[in-house]
């Protein structure tokens, strides 16, 4: 019997840990108020995100991986180990998917976060920490292949993250399809200090571009860490978080080119619009002004923006340093080739305040929608630094088959995957397909192609461009309805829009004929393609001359709009394309015509073989939005709840002990009989059972003047409570 009072409290200890954990973990009160993190908060989570995402997260410092100096003294950064603040760099990456050293390694596109540079300027290291937990978070949640973990862990995000599923699986998808650096406290001295300077030298004045003395430039350790980071990689796009003012600026932002309109400002103008528009205003706060770094803040020699996008391809503003602080650096590390330098690295000035009160920092309330009422300046730049990691490739996703829902096409932590199966009816004549695109703003064509000859198992051959498809027995079928349109982020909003789905993005629909396919078995491969942002490679009349008079030069225009473009480095590949494409798809015929009925009484006749969670009829449909029931648990209402648990928890466990004591008495004829009267005349220590106990002797007077003795035995903790004894005899 104890053992079993022993499980059920255990049970009941599990269930509220379970309950306590899910409400107050992380400070996962939802809605959450953000709050800016310290320098210790910084470093302590990239450490415990190291241990809980192993596959997801590589961290390092500047210090290890580069052998640089830290910058500061013993105390500074007391936090870390040694004299000195570190320099942290974490980078998010599959890479389970996507091995380090392969090649799908190698093709997967770069993106760079800055979190401040001066250390002053607050809200961009703890925009980045959230935003890369979020993205955590639903990568390592949508992994899960146990129904019951991920019905957990996807109601949590849900109830505490106000990620809703077709939002889990946007940020699943953009870990596993990208490799995200960040750099969350670039001068770490100086945010341990809450000072600009790291030290005296303004970081942001430290690169070598457009400056004539080459002792002015890597002076500093937040410059050498960026530095090293991208002479690794190749970004295609990249945010540095400021404060001051409030607009998101691109080139050009150096003197030399203060009369000029940079080669890329097509994209650039496109790009800053829409992170404006996801970023959003608030009560206190316009939606971000956009335009250069000359116009809208001023210029600079030596900045770090204007660096990252032109180093590589303006040789003859860019100078090799030869800096007398820390320890020597050497020159050849500012002397780049033609492939490092060429991202879109635009100033993101956060707010006017430097470190603006708690109160418009924001909330986490639905913080993935951008009409949120709890929109701040921390939550606004959550979103436009996932939209960075967005936008930097295109991807098409096939989302419906007939009024199956489909439920993923991307999930992380995988070597690979069955293509994905779907079985209709036989006796059909048609089969619906809607596909959406995402990752670009422009959609300038896209049509679905269909193929005879059935896809088995997880390889398929892989599509350059449409002839590839037409070489491999596909045809085009294009879609009921334009064949154009524009992304969910574009300035006017996603187009064209399904009639029966909602779904944060534009959707397409094309009907296939299936009348051919007559015996259980029969089947196509179906795949959906698209060209996009086309408009980025040109370079209409600007108001001020293209300077230096080229093409466009970037990375990420080139990548999406010019087949020719191809660069390399050691850890990273980048092959220009215009066609890009969806993972394809198998339809079979199945021995059947109606499965069943949905809840509504709707026949179910479309399944999804390939589900991972054996259900065979998908999801319902996309929530279309952000917006989960608000669930405002404060701290005291955590230990309210809590704390009620606790009670029936204990209450519980002693009704169960007395029922077992209930059963265990022995009870005498005498029991109810007034004992006022009785007489102790011996007592003595004991055991029943488990239970140590005392019994005492008792003499008891009877109604007809005798007397009889009683032997009573009580807990020995609960001597005086004689009205439950746990033996009479």
């Amino acid at each position: 019997m104890i053992s079993y009072v022993f499980a059920v409290s255990i049970i009941l200890s599990w269930f509220l840990v379970d309950g306590v954990v899910a409400a107050s973990n992380n400070n996962d009160e939802y809605p959450r108020h953000y709050e800016l993190w310290k320098s210790e908060k910084i470093a302590h989570t990239l450490l415990q995100w190291k241990d809980q995402y192993p596959n997801l997260v590589q961290l390092t410092t500047a210090q290890e991986q580069f052998g640089l100096d830290r910058a500061g003294g013993p105390q500074d950064c007391v936090h870390d180990a040694g004299d000195g603040c570190s320099n942290y760099i974490i980078t998010i990456q599959d890479t389970i998917a996507h091995p380090i050293g392969s090649e799908s390694s190698k093709l997967l596109p770069e993106v760079f976060w800055s979190g401040c540079v001066h250390g002053n300027e607050r809200v961009g290291p703890t925009s980045v920490m959230e935003a890369m937990s979020l993205l955590l978070e639903a990568a390592h949640c949508e992994s899960q292949s146990d129904i019951q973990q991920a019905t957990t862990c996807r109601r949590f995000l849900e109830t505490h993250r106000g990620v809703d599923e077709m939002h889990r699986q946007w940020l699943a998808r953009l870990v596993t399809t990208r490799r995200l650096v960040v750099i969350p406290t670039a001068n770490a001295l100086g945010y341990d200090r809450n000072t600009r300077e790291e030290g005296m030298i303004d970081p942001n004045r430290d690169f070598p571009f457009d400056v004539t003395d080459p002792t002015q430039c890597m002076q500093t350790i937040a410059g050498r860490s960026i530095n090293e980071v991208y002479r690794q990689h190749l970004f295609q796009l990249a945010l540095t978080f400021h404060g001051g003012t409030e607009v998101i600026a691109y080139e050009w932002g150096a003197p030399t080119f203060l009369k000029n309109t940079s080669p890329d400002d097509v994209a650039q103008v496109s790009i800053a619009d829409a992170y404006s528009q996801y970023a959003a205003g608030f009560a206190t706060a316009k939606p971000y002004e956009t335009g250069t770094m000359n116009d809208k803040v001023y210029y600079v020699r030596g900045g770090m923006e204007d660096w990252a996008y032109g180093g590589s391809w303006i040789p003859d503003v860019v100078i090799p340093c030869e800096p007398t602080t820390f320890s020597p650096y050497p020159k050849e590390k500012t002397i780049y080739n033609n492939a490092t330098l060429r991202a879109f690295n635009m100033l993101v000035e956060t707010s006017h305040q430097k470190i603006p009160p708690a109160s418009r920092l924001g909330t986490s309330l639905d913080v993935l929608n951008k009409d949120t009422k709890g929109n701040g300046h921390v939550s606004r730049n959550v979103r436009l630094a996932l939209l960075a990691a967005d936008l930097v490739e295109p991807y098409i996703r096939i989302l419906r088959v007939n009024d199956l829902a489909l439920s993923d096409d991307i999930i992380p932590l995988q070597t690979s995957r069955a293509i994905p199966k779907v079985m209709i009816p036989k006796h059909g004549d048609k089969v619906t397909i809607e596909w959406t695109i995402g990752g670009a703003l422009d959609i300038d064509d896209t049509t679905l192609w269909v193929s005879n000859n059935q896809i088995e198992g997880s390889t398929f051959p892989v599509m350059g461009n449409q002839d590839d498809l037409v070489n491999n027995g596909f045809i085009s079928v294009p879609p009921q309805g334009p064949r154009s349109g524009t992304g969910f982020f574009s300035k006017s909003g996603p187009s064209p829009t399904s009639k029966t789905m909602s779904y944060n993005g534009p959707v397409f629909t094309t009907e296939i004929d299936v009348s051919q396919l007559v015996n259980p078995g029969d089947g196509l491969a179906i795949m959906a393609s698209a060209r996009v942002d086309k408009a980025w490679a040109t370079q209409p009349n600007p108001k001020m001359p293209i300077g230096p008079p080229v093409s466009p030069q970037s990375h990420v225009v080139n990548a999406r709009t010019n087949p020719a473009w191809h660069f390399e480095s050691e850890q990273s590949k980048i092959q220009g394309r215009l066609d890009w494409f969806s993972i394809p798809m198998s339809i079979v015929v199945g021995d059947y015509d109606v499965v069943g009925q949905n809840p509504s009484g709707r026949a179910i006749t479309t399944i999804e073989v390939s589900n991972r969670f054996g259900q065979t009829n998908g999801p319902s449909t996309f929530s279309g939005g952000v917006k989960p029931v608000v669930k405002t648990k404060s701290s005291l209402r955590i230990l309210f709840w809590a704390g009620g648990i606790v009670v029936a928890a204990v209450l519980v466990v002693v009704l169960l002990v007395r029922r077992h004591n209930h059963h265990e008495r022995i009870y005498s004829p005498f029991d109810g009989v007034d004992d006022s009267e009785d007489e102790d005349f011996d007592s003595v220590g004991g055991e029943i059972g488990e239970t140590s106990s005392v019994t005492r002797r008792r003499r008891r007077p009877l109604p007809d003047g005798g007397e009889v003795e009683l032997s009573i035995a009580y807990r020995e903790e609960d001597i005086e409570n004689t009205n439950d004894p746990l033996r009479v005899t």
